[in-house]
């Protein structure tokens, strides 16, 4: 029981440190529903596209901070939180150069103006902001028209994303060391579910080649993935209290944001441990992929077109049913890692820098119980 109250309060920390982050990307992605069933998704992936690959980069971050396997049954619980920097070119993206189907920009002619901020960017919506034309066909006049118009939404303002950890890490046999990350999935009030799971193994290579094994330091080879999901509920109110007909019954209290990241890394490791201290070096590959999806019912306003419905020429709420499903593959390649760990009694404290399309800062606090 203590146990559970114990990994349930590490659960809640986390989500802490996710929860105003996610609440923001949701209430911008909302907003971008006014771009309409064929172009929110395009619109829904340049916005949270950089977001969601760092969050992958940050949930491969944190699997070691040594090469050396525990001893059998020994065993360590870390924490760490990875943060991964967002480069200044995936801060903003050019709308001029996606392609839509019914939106068209406000300002086509000067590319200057049709800038806009991911969600990594600026919290701030500057005068070159972009601005979104929803168009279609004129009831009144059968030609086409701009029905609405949108701006591009502002950012987070923070140019940074990733994911806290807590991993326990056990010694087997033949130097090989089992990793688990777990967060069973709580139902949070004001945020939603929020669950996580992951799983690793290290085994030293230095114990099967000759003359190396004699060697003052250690190597491995590792491997983790890891599942991270997230959801909540949403609340976007039609514009006006004419439905579309047809349409009527359908109700908006089922809106539904989810988001399910899978992270996969491996690689080598070297370290060296001199009393207290272990430095150590990685070599990876990682990936990652990020599913985004809005399911539900969703208002979008329009113009009832047809002649003999008795809402001709009015504007009417039309429903948008699942309207995104996307998926935005991560910082995917290889990464170098530099680190160091400081040892006393049964307190680890450890940090790393991985160098790669999405730098990551890794920092960590456990208890480890191996006196190697």
């Amino acid at each position: 029981m203590k146990n559970s109250t114990f990994i349930k309060t590490l659960c809640l920390g986390l989500i802490s440190l996710l929860s105003l982050t996610v609440a923001h990307a949701q209430e911008n992605i909302t907003t971008l529903i006014k771009a309409g069933a064929a172009d929110v998704s395009t619109l829904t992936a340049a916005y949270i596209g950089p977001i969601a690959k760092g969050f992958g980069a940050g949930m491969n971050g944190g699997w070691y901070h040594t090469a050396k396997p525990h001893g059998l049954a020994r065993f360590d619980v870390t924490l760490s939180i990875n943060a991964a920097t967002i480069p200044d070119a995936d801060k903003v993206f050019d709308a001029s150069k996606l392609v839509f189907q019914n939106l068209t920009l406000a300002n086509n002619a000067n590319n200057a103006n049709n800038v806009g901020q991911t969600f990594a960017g600026s919290s701030s919506i500057g005068s070159n902001n972009a601005v979104f034309q929803v168009n279609g066909t004129s009831p009144f006049t059968n030609a086409d028209t701009v029905f609405s118009s949108f701006g591009a939404p502002a950012g987070y303002g923070a140019g940074y994303s990733g994911a806290p950890t807590v991993q326990l890490a056990v010694g087997l046999l033949k130097n090989t060391e089992l990793m688990i990350r777990y967060c069973p999935t709580y139902n949070v009030a004001n945020y939603g579910k929020i669950g996580l799971v992951g799983l690793g193994i290290k085994h030293s290579l230095k114990q099967w080649i000759p003359f190396v094994n004699k060697l003052p330091f250690d190597l491995s080879a590792y491997a983790g993935f890891t599942r991270f999901n997230i959801s909540s509920n949403l609340s976007l109110a039609p514009d006006t209290n004419i439905r579309k007909t047809g349409k009527e019954t359908l109700l908006f209290d089922n809106q539904v944001f989810a988001m399910t990241t899978t992270a996969q890394t491996y690689g080598l490791i070297l370290s060296k441990k001199v009393l207290m201290i272990t430095a150590y070096v990685g070599l990876n590959y990682q990936a990652s992929s990020t599913t985004i999806e809005l399911n539900g019912n969703y208002p979008l306003t329009t113009y009832e077109d047809r002649p003999t419905d008795d809402n001709y020429l009015k504007k009417v709420t039309d429903v948008l049913t699942n309207p995104v499903n996307i998926n935005v593959d991560g910082a995917n390649g290889a990464t170098a890692t530099v680190g160091g760990r400081f040892k006393f009694l049964f307190l680890t404290v450890n940090a790393s820098k991985t160098f790669g399309k999405y730098p990551l800062t890794s920092v960590g606090l456990g208890f480890n119980l191996d006196l190697k």
